[in-house]
């Protein structure tokens, strides 16, 4: 998956998930080593519960999304 087909599915709002919610939970589910690497690294980032760290949060992703993915 490309960075700006993350973006356009992470960014969609969700009626059952807060927006920081969804954007973790794609994270999760594309790209498991951003997010393991977010949340163990810079708890600041992690917008699961709140909202305000959002555009943080896409910000660091788009400036690590180009590393090489982990074996999962």
């Amino acid at each position: 998956m490309q960075l700006h087909e993350f973006l356009a599915h992470a960014l969609k709002p969700e009626i059952y998930q807060r927006k920081g919610q969804r954007f973790m939970n794609m994270l999760s589910t594309h790209r498991p080593d951003l997010d393991e690497l977010l949340r163990s690294t810079d708890v600041t980032l992690n917008v699961f519960y709140d909202d305000t760290k959002l555009w943080r949060a896409v910000e660091w992703v788009k400036d690590n999304w180009d590393t090489p993915q982990k074996d999962q």
